[in-house]
């Protein structure tokens, strides 16, 4: 029985590309790397591995990317709170009558709170999960989705995977759950159809009728 939802946050819970594109290029100024980043190219090139995107789109070593990491976490605390998507505050209430909530990310949970408590869903989450609370673990590397399974004591068939990026749907099939891809989020459409999700939704809205129908 379906009883606890995963949520990604960039993307499906907060409308927060476009900080993060600024967040980004302040982090490519820092390091003295040429390029900068829009939303267009983020959409097309982030497929939610974060070594993969520093390494091989952002052109960052070994060691550089290790030191991103204070400087990112830094960064997190000096810009405003991204807003909710639209219509995900009205969802999470719906949902969170039915289902425990719980955010996945590979953001971290000084960066997460904010957002949802701005947005007044705080309440509504039973936790939230980043890289320190994962042991260390990010998306796509399955411990990402375990090791909440571990903590919460439950079954890979009582969650349910919500995600907006191709990482997001990958990391759920490597962990053996099943996954929502968020077709309102950074990647297309096409992209995460192509990921392989047991359903597409188009919208917040979209969640509560067909995870009822999951566990009718």
């Amino acid at each position: 029985m379906l009883t606890h939802l995963f949520f990604d946050f960039d993307g499906v819970i907060a409308n927060s590309i476009h900080s993060q594109v600024e967040k980004w290029n302040d982090m490519l100024a820092r390091f003295n790397k040429d390029m900068r980043l829009d939303e267009t190219y983020l959409r097309q090139n982030w497929t939610g591995d974060v070594k993969e995107f520093y390494k091989n789109k952002l052109n960052f070593s070994d060691e550089e990317f290790e030191a991103q990491i204070h400087v990112w976490r830094a960064l997190g605390g000096k810009i405003t709170p991204a807003p909710l998507v639209d219509g995900m505050q009205e969802s999470l209430i719906e949902l969170g009558k039915k289902f425990t909530l719980v955010v996945v990310s590979s953001n971290y949970k000084e960066h997460i709170n904010p957002v949802l408590i701005n947005g007044n869903v705080s309440h509504l989450f039973h936790s939230v999960f980043g890289p320190d609370e994962a042991n260390g673990a990010v998306k796509p590397h399955p411990d990402a989705y375990l090791v909440p399974l571990r903590h919460l004591g439950i079954e890979r068939e009582n969650a349910m995977v919500l995600g907006d990026s191709v990482g997001d749907i990958h990391c759920a099939h490597a962990a053996g759950i099943r996954s929502i891809a968020c077709a309102w989020g950074w990647n297309s459409r096409e992209m995460l159809a192509a990921a392989e999700p047991e359903f597409i939704a188009e919208k917040p809205s979209d969640l509560l009728r067909f995870l009822t129908s999951t566990n009718s």
